[in-house]
């Protein structure tokens, strides 16, 4: 068995790089040591099915015969794996400088470069492998996240290389500004401060829309990182800012979706893009009032699960749990549902066969029983679910539903 590993409280270009060498060496096992850390611990939720990652205390380390390292090369940080060192071979992959003591490594590469994934897309390429979206954009991510979205010293003219092919394979960049946060200085951690203390969430038509206020006499911080800290704290859709100057007040607004804020701005004399607007304004309350008021008129239709699932969706009848596992790997799912058919056409949903979960039931010895033992619990919203209702859904069921009449 070969095993892919990082380290403990996985960040981004970590879990990245897992996920390039689990292109890179088909069939490893990607193990999670200890936890996540900062926003991946919300990301992970919504994606566990399609990561595939088993903790390590679900591993038999005896059976390991090859570890593939990335990101990190002590042995200290590696779990149990540590017992393997110097009794199998490892492949580190590394993008932080070598140092005595580190694991002894028979292959890989390690070079000074902003992010170890800019090490795994070089051989990506060589091999002429295709990535998801979904990997694209984890990739993608630790490379933002580990050169400060390109800004620090470390970044190097491969890792702005590696971005560019990733970009090529669909990494969706705007989620990236969303799940990486960026760090502010002093001046802008004291705004955000007021901006916290004041905010509260109005909410128009499943639209959640953050409404905060702060006053400045001084030097006035870059304000979108503030607004995408604060639309990222509660979980909002758009944020409009009060900021009070010394002579005149600013409006600042931000949307990610369904709120075009430089049309909604303009009617005070404000402008911008569909994203990004801010005005300046005299009569404040005046304005502020006049913008929540007319927000409903602003606001696109909401979408609902009817127009974004996929279909038809392709299902497993029960089998076994060896059968089930390799439809699932032969047709690259992480989890597929599990129904028995009714009379009339119609099927009973017996719950949802996950790939994790049946490589550990085949790692105890289990493949030949009836996966039904196995499933998890299959979530079923109606199609006109709008698809604010639907996030608790997601995080709750492993990141899918299944859309139908329950």
């Amino acid at each position: 068995m070969r095993v892919v590993v990082a380290h403990e409280n996985l960040d981004f270009d970590a879990l990245g790089s897992m996920v390039l060498a689990g292109r890179l060496f088909p069939g490893s096992v990607l193990a999670l040591i200890g936890g996540l850390e900062g926003p991946l611990k919300e990301i992970a939720p919504l994606l566990e099915d399609r990561l595939d990652l088993v903790p390590a205390a679900e591993i038999p380390v005896e059976r390991v015969t090859e570890v593939v390292l990335v990101d990190n090369a002590r042995p200290e940080r590696i779990g149990p794996f540590k017992a393997l060192v110097g009794r199998v071979p490892f492949l580190v992959f590394d993008h932080h400088p070598r140092a005595p003591g580190d694991v002894p490594a028979v292959g890989g590469r390690v070079a000074q470069v902003g992010a170890t994934v800019s090490l795994l897309i070089p051989l990506i390429r060589e091999r002429g492998l295709t990535l998801t979206p979904l990997e694209a954009t984890l990739a993608y991510a630790g490379i933002w996240e580990d050169t400060g979205g390109f800004s620090f010293p470390s970044t190097t003219p491969q890792d702005l290389e590696a971005a560019y092919f990733l970009a090529q394979q669909g990494a969706e960049i705007p989620r990236v500004r969303e799940w990486v946060r960026p760090q502010l200085g002093e001046e802008a951690r004291e705004v955000l401060k007021s901006l916290i203390r004041t905010a509260k969430v109005v909410e128009r038509q499943g639209f959640r829309l953050l409404l905060a206020r702060a006053q400045e006499e001084g030097y006035v911080p870059a304000l979108a990182p503030l607004a995408h800290a604060l639309l990222d704290l509660h979980e909002a859709h758009g944020v409009l800012l009060v900021l009070r100057l010394a002579r005149e007040v600013l409006l600042i607004a931000r949307s990610r979706e369904r709120l075009d804020v430089g049309h909604w701005l303009s009617q005070v004399g404000g402008g911008g893009h569909p994203r990004a607007a801010f005005a300046r304004v005299r009569g404040v309350r005046n304005a502020v009032r006049r913008l929540l008021e007319s927000l409903p008129q602003y606001l696109e239709p909401e979408s609902t699960l009817a127009e974004v699932m996929s279909a038809p969706v392709e299902t497993l009848r029960p089998t076994t749990v060896r059968e089930a596992l390799r439809i699932l790997e032969e047709r690259g799912y992480g989890a597929m549902p599990v129904v028995e058919p009714l009379e009339g056409g119609r099927v009973r949903v017996l719950g949802l066969a996950r790939r994790r979960d049946l490589r550990k039931a085949e790692r105890l010895g289990l493949a030949e029983y009836p996966v039904e033992g196995f499933l998890a619990r299959a979530l079923v919203l109606p199609p006109e679910t709008p698809l604010s209702e639907v996030e608790p859904h997601l995080k709750a069921g492993g990141g899918r539903v299944l859309v139908g009449e329950s």
